[in-house]
């Protein structure tokens, strides 16, 4: 079940996010251009989003494994979560007036 939810989740979501990239890259572009060079970029959508997926697919191969890294990550921000951050939303609501005052 779990498998088939985290397919469905990148299936799904990858679209939706290549979109925006392949649209932010054509519109910063075509800032830079004006006239017939800008409908040009709009035509050249298929040659943008080769170029997108050759980009990303050529990133992710000469990076190294990040397991190690989402490791610590998950370490790190996990005991923060539990450890720090309610003690310091706990002082700035104290300094705001919300809440008991500790003594």
């Amino acid at each position: 079940v779990a498998r088939a939810c985290l397919n469905t989740s990148l299936i799904t979501a990858y679209p939706l996010l290549f979109y925006n990239a392949r649209r932010q890259l054509l519109g910063a572009l075509g800032d830079f251009v004006s006239g017939s060079l800008q409908q040009r970029l709009e035509d050249w959508h298929r040659l943008t989003t080769m170029g997108l997926v050759l980009l990303i697919t050529i990133i992710v191969v000469l990076n190294p494994p990040l397991g190690v890294l989402m490791t610590w990550n998950g370490a790190i921000f996990g005991a923060s979560l539990i450890y720090i951050m309610p003690p310091l939303m706990m002082l700035a609501a104290e300094r705001r007036g919300i809440g008991p005052r500790s003594t």
